[in-house]
């Protein structure tokens, strides 16, 4: 009798092409973190597969302004996403992962 065995990865959230490979702990490369209506939109270089009130790191931005852990605040398109925080200038560089 043959039996299934079940993927190191079943039931974990696969992300999109970063700069760390792909999978739950890589690094996404982000493109630029912009004024979205009073938060910060963040545009990054692939899919990034977030929802509301995903808790991700940010690190290596321009500025070091937005590093460090917080939430998403919602998604705008596939390479888009808010940070629940208040914008407080552009930056550029740097990369995301799940915390």
């Amino acid at each position: 009798m043959r039996t299934r065995t079940r993927s190191r990865n079943a039931g974990r959230r696969m992300l999109g092409v970063g700069v760390g490979g792909s999978g739950p702990d890589a690094a996404h490369t982000i493109l630029t973190i912009t004024d979205g209506g009073g938060i910060p939109l963040v545009t990054t270089a692939g899919p990034h597969g977030l929802a509301v009130d995903d808790p991700i790191v940010i690190s290596g931005t321009s500025g070091g302004l937005y590093d460090g852990p917080i939430v998403t605040a919602g998604s705008d398109t596939p390479t888009t996403f808010f940070i629940n925080t208040v914008y407080t200038a552009d930056a550029t560089g740097g990369s995301w992962r799940l915390a």
